[in-house]
């Protein structure tokens, strides 16, 4: 058999911050320091789950994904970026819309520091199975470059808004026997909740 790359790699899955407008917050804008806070602890725990190579798998998103991106830049980790159709698509649907933000920039400063052999575009447009794609991708990853794996996931245990949501990725990294950290997201809506 041969020694894969990575000893255990990160996946990272989990709610993007809200839109203006929404009916009911899930992660709203102010929350963001706390969803980072609850992000960087949960990587610090996984790194204690090897003495080996790491390295993290996330698409883009604004919110929950562009933390993770910018936690494995601070720890140093190797990590990867999949988007289910191409950037400016991406960033149509699933980055930009949040006034003063910030996210599009950071999704940018992401994508541009990652050499082409750690980013990856699936579909060359827009698709209502993108997202399902990217999560299938991941794992697919996952698979191919570590020995282990592990997902972190900021979630509210509920039902996603479309196919491809939070629930269905924590699942399916159980399913190969991967371990899940869920990151409760009512501590975005209510910070004194422990996590």
């Amino acid at each position: 058999m041969t020694q894969k790359m990575f000893d255990l790699a990160i996946m990272f899955t989990g709610h993007m911050v809200d839109l203006p407008g929404r009916a009911k917050p899930r992660f709203p804008q102010h929350a963001e320091a706390v969803a980072w806070g609850a992000i960087r602890d949960a990587i610090t725990r996984a790194r204690k789950l090897t003495r080996g190579r790491i390295v993290g798998i996330a698409s883009g998103a604004r919110g929950g994904d562009l933390l993770f991106h910018e936690a494995c830049r601070l720890f140093g980790i190797e990590h990867r970026m999949v988007l289910p159709f191409p950037v400016d698509d991406f960033i149509e649907t699933s980055v930009a819309g949040v006034p003063n933000g910030g996210w599009e920039q950071m999704f940018r400063d992401n994508w541009e520091s990652l050499p082409p052999s750690q980013r990856e575009i699936l579909l060359d447009a827009k698709a209502d199975n993108g997202y399902a794609l990217c999560n299938a991708r991941m794992i697919e990853l996952a698979q191919e470059m570590a020995e282990s794996y592990a997902v972190i996931a900021l979630w509210d245990g509920k039902a996603g808004d479309g196919p491809g949501g939070t629930g269905e990725q924590v699942e399916a990294i159980r399913r190969i026997g991967g371990k899940a950290d869920i990151i409760d997201a009512a501590i975005l809506l209510d910070p004194t909740r422990n996590i």
